[in-house]
């Protein structure tokens, strides 16, 4: 009723406002309203809450095993346990209950691969997801939650069964990429080379080295391997450049935009038709329309155009990390490339080259920056440098892999030119590698919170709506942004420099113990190793917490806290000081203790089971916990726990 209500003061306001156009910024704010309404009421309708038959609405309960029916409609990338998949299911327990949820396929010498388009019915364990149970920026429960996935399916690959193959666009275009792949293989490319093509231009990197991804995102570069606007307006200036002899006629000129909508869409299709693939292709798509009804259209315009259209189709995709990336990035482009190519304007053909792939990084790296360094704390300096050797050459490797897919479907690739691409695709591998290296250019760990990220993005928005024909306006709009990121800075650099945290974290059969001190922290653990690796949850705290200098010390039998609290570990012996009074304790390595003997003598606040102890001795101590009124928090069940804040995590 709301909507309706709005959209109809929204068209009558436009007839009002054609011939008043002072009142122009109230046909705005009532156009943004009902824009937000259209997306309020599109992301209720995906809301489970709203459908009965949903899923996450029934009463399975958390590790029940169940009779399931659905229909594969994403591949996704395995790990060395499990081949994972979307499925849209049909049936639980002959029950009818819809949803988006996730497939575990546990992985053994028999399996076969499921499909886009696969119809299947089997048995499985329904299992909820859990949210961290150590600190951490990534939060897998809301991130699967963002994909409209609520749980999971966990089964083995004899439990299951297809029983038919529905055949739909994506599934169709699954199967093409499954058959390039195949052939180049047989023309000869192999290893990492024949992984980059496959990221490149089928969107598909499951089999990425963890290496190879690595170096290309501390590099700068992570974009080339995700199939985005970059991509399609290189293939985009390709089928110009195929279909310029359409000019010379009028019937063919009439043509042109639409054999280049038939290309990209083509592109799109062999590209696995993700997300990013599909929005650029829509932008470009309607870039090119316009053209061909010779109408001046912003490029501004378009990207909103494509960003509505997307998130009609899909509210979710507005809190992905890479929806956000591109988008912003493509903004950044459109509206300050244009301002910084006047500051210089090159003389020579090699140096406009360039400036223009260096001024594009530049804007780019600095438009993502705010939502790079919150979402993954760092950040790297050599990005110009990469980007120089990687996007003047990234046509030719664009160009040269279709051409190479399409003599491999034709069965004409030669040895030589598998040898020559395969050549360049390692020159490839061994610059970013090169540039990945240099740590001393890359800043990791740095801390960012969510209000340096809103004044940040503040800042951005200040410059991409800059008028020159209102710069008092435009001045004071970026005065007041930077001095709102300045006072969130400095309150926040206050509270890192003088953060002082003692955290038990979750880590199997072992005892670890984090204090944090500024931008130092010490783990305290079993054992001391040289390996410069850590394990991830130390990495992850660390990530969080802006840490810069981490040390390893063995474990200790009391620590102590602000406020004079102290923490005491009883370790395997079960030996502690009988007069020391301690507000919390920590139980490790299966302590053999009078708990209620220890109870009455030192009279804790909290006793703190970690994952070290056997499961057996968990539920004597928290029922020895409960009668004595003394709380009690597991490790193994409960998650790690923040002690300076007395507040169980997450």
């Amino acid at each position: 009723m709301i909507f309706i209500s709005t959209s109809s003061v929204f068209i009558v306001s436009y007839f009002i406002i054609k011939r008043n156009l002072k009142l122009s910024f109230i046909f705005f704010g009532l156009a943004c309203l009902m824009l937000f309404f259209i997306g309020y009421a599109r992301a209720q309708l995906e809301s489970p809450l709203l459908q009965k038959n949903h899923y996450a609405q029934s009463d399975i309960s958390h590790q029940t095993p169940v009779q399931f029916q659905g229909e594969i409609t994403e591949v996704l990338k395995a790990n060395a346990y499990n081949d994972k998949y979307y499925l849209e299911l049909f049936q639980i327990n002959s029950q009818d209950n819809r949803g988006k949820i996730l497939l575990k396929v546990k992985k053994d010498s028999l399996n076969k691969p499921l499909k886009i388009g696969h119809q299947i019915h089997g048995i499985a364990t329904f299992k909820d997801l859990n949210s961290p149970q150590n600190p951490q920026r990534f939060n897998y429960k809301a991130y699967m939650k963002f994909q409209s996935v609520y749980a999971t399916l966990d089964t083995q690959n004899e439990y299951i069964e297809v029983y038919k193959l529905n055949y739909s666009l994506k599934s169709h275009a699954d199967e093409v990429r499954f058959i390039i792949k195949n052939k180049l293989e047989n023309a000869g490319f192999n290893g990492e080379p024949l992984n980059l093509i496959e990221a490149m231009l089928l969107g598909r990197r499951d089999n990425i080295s963890k290496e190879t991804l690595s170096n290309f995102q501390d590099s700068g570069v992570i974009h080339v391997l995700a199939i985005s606007g970059l991509h399609v307006g290189i293939i985009l200036i390709f089928l110009h450049w195929l279909t310029y002899f359409t000019l010379y006629n009028r019937l063919t000129r009439l043509a042109r935009p639409l054999i280049v909508i038939i290309g990209l869409w083509g592109f799109a299709f062999i590209a696995g038709l993700s997300p990013s693939v599909v929005r650029a292709t829509l932008m470009f798509s309607i870039l090119s329309f316009s053209y061909f009804l010779q109408r001046r259209t912003s490029t501004v315009n378009i990207l909103c155009v494509a960003l509505l259209l997307m998130l009609i189709y899909q509210p979710q995709y507005l809190f992905q990390v890479g929806f956000q990336l591109s988008f912003t990035a493509v903004l950044g482009i459109l509206i300050l490339h244009p301002r910084l190519k006047k500051i210089y304007q090159p003389r020579y053909f090699l140096d406009r080259i360039i400036w223009d792939v260096l001024s594009v990084s530049i804007i780019a790296q600095i438009s993502v920056l705010p939502l790079l360094l919150y979402y993954f704390n760092q950040a790297s300096a050599l990005f110009w440098l990469a980007n120089i050797i990687v996007i003047p050459f990234l046509g030719i490797i664009l160009g040269f892999g279709i051409f190479s897919i399409v003599l491999s479907l034709l069965g004409l690739m030669i040895k030589p030119l598998v040898v020559a691409y395969s050549f360049i695709l390692e020159t490839l591998l061994k610059a970013i590698e090169w540039v990945a290296v240099q740590d001393q250019f890359i800043f990791a760990n740095i801390y960012f919170n969510k209000a340096m990220l809103w004044t940040s993005l503040l800042i951005l928005i200040s410059l991409l709506v800059w008028d020159n024909k209102s710069k008092i306006r435009s001045y004071t709009f970026l005065n007041i942004s930077v001095s709102a990121f300045l006072i969130v800075f400095l309150n926040a650099y206050k509270t890192y420099k003088n953060q002082s945290d003692l955290f038990v974290l979750k880590s199997y059969n072992k005892s670890l113990i984090i204090e944090i001190n500024g931008s130092e922290m010490i783990v305290y653990k079993d054992s001391i190793t040289e390996s410069k690796e850590k394990d991830y949850a130390t990495k992850s705290l660390a990530q969080l917490k802006g840490i810069q200098t981490i040390q390893e010390r063995p474990l200790k039998n009391i620590y102590k806290l602000n406020q004079n609290k102290s923490l005491l570990v009883i370790d395997s012996l079960g030996a502690y000081e009988k007069n020391h009074l301690n507000d919390y304790v920590l139980l490790r390595s299966s302590p053999k203790i009078n708990l209620e003997r220890f109870i009455s003598s030192t009279k804790p606040k909290l006793i703190i089971a970690d994952a070290s102890n056997y499961r057996s001795y968990l539920n004597r101590w928290k029922s020895t916990c409960e009668k004595y009124n003394i709380d009690f928090h597991s490790i193994y069940e409960n998650g790690a726990l923040e002690l300076s804040k007395f507040k169980k995590l997450p």
